[in-house]
């Protein structure tokens, strides 16, 4: 006998024991529950994978933000670094048709990855691009968000030298 659970908009058919995805796009992972007198209660937690396309390494900070959220992340430098090193530095001249390539190789790599979501920063018509067509094949994208901290010290000639600190605060979802 089927049993349903409302999911936030959905339903969901369960058997005794099932994984499900929750609300991939608020989530990002697979719980399993069981049936236990007459209620379906959380067994496990399986991680999914989000892509990460970023100038820079994520700090502890960042893989902890994705971990909480159920994600386990997957550098495209480690996967693909020919395309990680294209996204890195944009060429100016590029039309929008390879802009458009380019996104479209960065949507299939996280798809061959078994990805759920993808996390880019970068050059802004390749980040857009991207967040378009990863929606558009139903990923969910996040940006991470930081707060800055500038300070400015004053040389013996004269010369300002301003450091900028970022620290991380949360993904945000697009």
């Amino acid at each position: 006998m089927k049993k349903c659970l409302d999911i936030k908009k959905g339903f969901v058919s369960l058997h005794h024991t099932t994984r499900v995805l929750l609300n991939r796009h608020k989530i990002g992972c697979l719980m399993s529950f069981q049936l236990k007198d007459g209620f379906f209660k959380p067994k496990t937690l399986i991680m999914t994978n989000v892509l990460v396309v970023m100038s820079h390494n994520l700090n502890d900070d960042q893989v902890n933000g994705l971990n909480t959220m159920g994600l386990e992340p997957v550098i495209l430098s480690n996967v693909n670094s020919d395309l990680a090193n294209t996204c890195k530095q944009i060429d100016p001249n590029f039309s929008k048709t390879d802009i458009q390539q380019i996104a479209d190789s960065v949507v299939k790599t996280a798809i061959s990855e078994g990805a759920t979501h993808l996390m880019i920063q970068g050059e802004p018509s390749l980040f857009f691009s991207a967040v378009e067509n990863a929606k558009d094949r139903g990923l969910q994208c996040l940006i991470a968000t930081t707060k800055r901290v500038s300070v400015e010290r004053e040389n013996a000639d004269g010369t300002i030298v301003k450091t900028n600190v970022f620290k991380h605060v949360k993904f945000r979802e697009l």
